[in-house]
């Protein structure tokens, strides 16, 4: 027996044996976790003690956005800076990194959850290079400028602007000598490079209440080539509060405001400056980029491009032959320009969809051969302007991993990236083997268990699902219809038959995924608030049980409702979860939690466990039989679980949590809730997908550094056997009783207490648990006989004893209604039928009945099993019977 195992053993045998001084309570140290052997990726980057395989690479990626991009003296390699809190030196040839400018990471992880974004104070804003190369400056989002030496990466200053107002942006003079700072309400300030000191401060000082709208990465403000004037864009709300964009020029001398020109309508975005300082780009809001004589201070060439989404480029930049200007597009292509002739001359990159809206600055090598741009979320290209090729592309996703699947046979993962892009892996050798996207639409994603197929969503909604082996589409389908067609969740069943569409009208729809055909839908009664209806429900989690019979589903616990005359007001309420019958479409049980949110949802293997990860930190677990709570624990970390999964066995419970910058899968005893001694760390950023291979020996985790890693959990398997005790006769009649406990926390107890402590238990489920004897059919037959009598009072007679024998007599009704009987007794059967599904908890015996039978699953001896096969023969139809039959089923595979 391990020392573990006697903890767990000690811990749960209290619970029956209160005062017996033979289990005293023993404090037993923890295991430690076996040293791992250090394992390379296919690139020869070294993976984290445990991994086995990554997929994807870390190679010219971040965790975050990237907000800066400027190649180092002499192309000797390249400078990115993050929100994900780092800056990097990148070596030009391979894409490895080779060092890091300070250390920010550490509060700067810019953490996605459910398309909701937290930016943390110390997130990099804005960051620029001197001209001459020798220093890079970097300002955080709590003002800070950190300057650093760019050849030895050591910090040599620091600045400090008005934490209050937002860096905006950053930028040097010609010379390297001063440092231009600019905050969002657009207060200028001089700094001396030399030893940091404030040499003036200009711009709209005194003016803290207007607005900017843009900035960031250095995109707003630029200084002229003879290094005395600066250029500065805004777009903010003037006194009549009416919004207008503008470019101001200011004597970077004297700090005063020499001229303004008006800018593009619908507002502006990134400004660029022709190294002649003849020119100045700037893109704008409403599809065009206009190029300035700065000199004349007037328009010298509007450049348009058709894209339906408006939003003409988030970035631009001059090549050093003063003729080429490179625009970086919302739509993530790279558009090269004779802006001279106002001519397109080349398109780069591949259209995707819209990760986010801020700026990615462009960079120029010193010989202009090559154009470099953070692209995507978090990833940095280069490509070659005389062939429009990439160059250095490593591979992989180029943004966050939101979901991921390992197939049945074992040959192929698949992971999903942020673009809705789907990679296939081949797991022999952590290559790639295809990938196929859902399209710039697309918003959400699920993947079926048996990783033969995904669904995508859209904003339109639209829903499509691909085969993940060959990568073609099986089914388009409009899903939603109307002013609120957007998609609020996705699900496909484990075998990928159904497919399941949730709107944000709360009204969930299910489709045949090999037709197309809707096959039914769930409708949830509306809450009303002053007699007005919700009508948008927030996103919802849906897991659906192994089999696919049982879908749940957790609403949102934020929900908006129409006021008499007005838009729409915010109503916050207790998280719903709801468990439905695919087959009926029924409401199997409702219950709320009482936690301020749930952010995951997971069903045990059994079927007879939800688990949640919610947003006080804690996750619990709930009897699906009764909708209460079986257990509560800590998550752990200081950011919230976005994630859970049980192992195959049911056993243990994974989950995703945050300690500093380590990014970390926990485990716990899915049992007691107690938290095992493995760990596993090594991905760089948040992890936001879990999946087990089949066997249970490996778990892959996909994360927002844009990678997957494969790792070896086989330590989880440790013997958790108990030793052989005998329990008295009075303690095992107390287990017996509490086992119909309406407790929840006092039933599950009992049971883990049970389960540790095979002899007694069995003992005890053998004298209790019996087949069920089957219903007498005479009976039956002549029950729904007489549902079509004349008399009233033989007909409420034959109704009141086919409730009575509920679910007994389901197959039996099932059987007359696909016979097609007449309306009247179509509708008396249908109504009794709708008894039998009342949403409520079970009865206290059919509780303990349910409970008896996950004790026997959990021992899963051969005992337990004869004892199940004895059930199994009981009456057929009834819900004992087919949950003996379902356990075996488990137990067989």
């Amino acid at each position: 027996m391990t020392m573990r195992t006697a903890t767990l053993t000690v811990a749960l045998a209290l619970s029956l044996t209160a005062g017996n001084p033979g289990l005293a309570r023993a404090a037993v140290p923890a295991v430690p976790t076996p040293a791992m052997p250090v394992t390379f990726d296919i690139h020869g980057d070294a993976m984290p003690p445990g991994a086995t395989l990554r997929l994807g690479t870390h190679r010219w990626r971040h965790g975050g956005p990237v907000v800066f991009v400027a190649y180092a003296p002499d192309d000797k390699g390249l400078i990115t800076a993050s929100q994900d809190g780092t800056v990097r030196l990148w070596d030009l040839a391979t894409g490895k990194e080779i060092r890091r400018f300070g250390n920010f990471a550490g509060t700067g992880d810019i953490l996605e959850r459910r398309r909701a974004v937290a930016y943390q104070a110390n997130m990099v804003a804005s960051a620029a290079i001197a001209p001459d190369g020798q220093h890079l400056a970097v300002g955080l989002q709590d003002g800070n400028i950190h300057l650093f030496d760019v050849e030895t990466g050591k910090q040599v200053q620091q600045m400090k602007t008005n934490p209050q107002a937002g860096l905006a942006a950053l930028a040097f003079t010609p010379d390297g000598k001063s440092l231009i700072s600019k905050t969002y309400n657009m207060t200028l300030q001089r700094w001396n490079v030399a030893d940091g000191k404030e040499a003036r401060k200009f711009g709209d000082v005194n003016n803290g209440a207007r607005r900017i709208f843009n900035g960031g990465a250095s995109a707003t403000m630029r200084v002229s080539a003879d290094g005395k004037t600066l250029m500065s864009g805004s777009v903010v709300f003037d006194k009549n509060n009416q919004l207008t964009a503008s470019l101001q020029f200011f004597d970077l001398e004297t700090g005063k405001e020499t001229s303004t020109l008006e800018g593009p309508a619908n507002g502006a975005q990134a400004l660029a400056i022709a190294p002649d300082g003849k020119h100045v780009a700037w893109a704008a809001n409403d599809g065009t980029a206009h190029v300035y004589d700065i000199e004349a201070r007037k328009l010298l060439r509007q450049l348009t491009v058709n894209q339906a989404n408006g939003f003409f480029g988030s970035s631009l930049a001059f090549a050093p032959d003063g003729t080429t200007l490179v625009s970086r597009n919302y739509d993530q292509v790279v558009r090269v320009w004779d802006f001279v002739a106002g001519k397109e001359l080349m398109q780069i990159g591949q259209a995707a969809a819209n990760y986010n809206g801020l700026p990615c600055n462009l960079a120029f090598s010193a010989d202009g051969k090559t154009v470099a741009s953070g692209v995507g979320y978090s990833t940095v290209r280069q490509w070659s302007l005389a062939t429009g090729k990439e160059v250095g592309s490593q591979g992989g996703h180029n943004g966050p991993v939101l979901g991921l699947v390992l197939a049945a046979d074992g040959k192929t993962f698949a992971t999903r990236g942020i673009d809705n892009t789907v990679h296939v892996w081949d797991t022999a050798t952590g290559k790639e083997s295809h990938r196929f996207t859902g399209g710039p639409m697309t918003q959400q994603a699920a993947f079926a268990a048996d990783g033969r197929s995904v669904a995508f969503g859209g904003y339109d909604g639209k829903v499509a699902v691909y085969g993940i082996k060959d990568g073609k589409e099986i089914l388009s389908l409009q899903a939603l219809n109307g002013p609120n067609a957007n998609i609020a969740g996705l699900a496909l069943s484990a075998d990928g038959k159904v497919l399941v569409v949730r709107g944000y009208d709360m009204t969930t729809r299910l489709f045949d995924t090999a037709s197309g055909r809707e096959l039914r839908q769930l409708v949830e009664q509306q809450t009303l608030v002053n007699g007005q209806p919700v009508y948008y429900g927030g996103q919802a989690l849906m897991s659906f049980t192994r089999d696919g019979s049982v879908l749940a589903i957790a609403s949102s616990n934020q929900q908006f409702y129409r006021g008499e005359g007005k838009g729409g007001r915010l109503m916050a309420q207790k998280p719903q979860i709801r468990l439905w019958d695919v087959a009926t479409g029924r409401l199997v049980r409702h219950f709320e939690s009482d936690k301020p949110g749930i952010t995951a949802i997971t069903y045990a293997p059994d079927g007879r466990t939800l688990a949640t990860a919610n947003q006080d930190g804690t996750m619990s677990l709930y009897e699906t039989a009764s909708g209460k709570e079986r257990h509560q624990f800590k998550a752990g970390g200081v950011v919230i679980a976005s994630t859970l999964v049980y192992s195959p066995d049911g056993r243990t419970l994974a989950s995703t949590s945050v300690y500093g910058t380590e990014h970390v899968v926990r485990f716990h005893d899915a049992l007691t809730g107690k938290e095992l001694p493995t760990q596993l760390k090594g991905h760089q950023n948040p992890i936001n997908a879990l999946a087990f291979a089949a066997d249970g020996k490996s778990l892959l985790t996909g994360s927002q550094d844009t990678t997957a890693l494969l790792w070896d959990v086989t330590a989880l398997s440790s013997d958790r056997a108990a030793p052989a005790v005998e329990l008295n006769d009075e303690q095992l009649q107390a287990a017996w009783t509490k086992l119909a406990s309406g407790d929840g926390k006092a039933a599950y107890e009992t049971m883990s207490a049970l389960a540790a402590y095979p002899a007694p238990a069995l003992k005890l489920l053998g004298e209790h648990l019996k087949p069920l004897p089957a219903v007498d059919g005479q009976h039956l037959a002549a029950c729904i006989a007489d549902l079509e009598s004349d008399k009233f009072a033989v007909r409420q007679r034959a109704t009141a004893d086919l409730e009575k024998l509920a679910e007994l007599a389901e197959p039996a009704l099932k059987e007359v209604l696909a016979q097609g009987p007449s309306l009247e007794i179509r509708q008396r059967i249908e109504r009794l039928m709708e008894k039998m599904v009342t949403g409520k908890p079970l009865p206290a015996d059919q509780l303990r009945l349910a409970r008896g039978l996950e004790i026997l699953e959990r021992l899963g001896t051969p005992e337990a099993r004869r004892l199940l096969e004895e059930i199994a023969k009981g009456a057929p139809g009834a819900r004992f019977t087919r949950d003996a039959q379902a356990t075996l089923e488990r137990l067989g595979k």
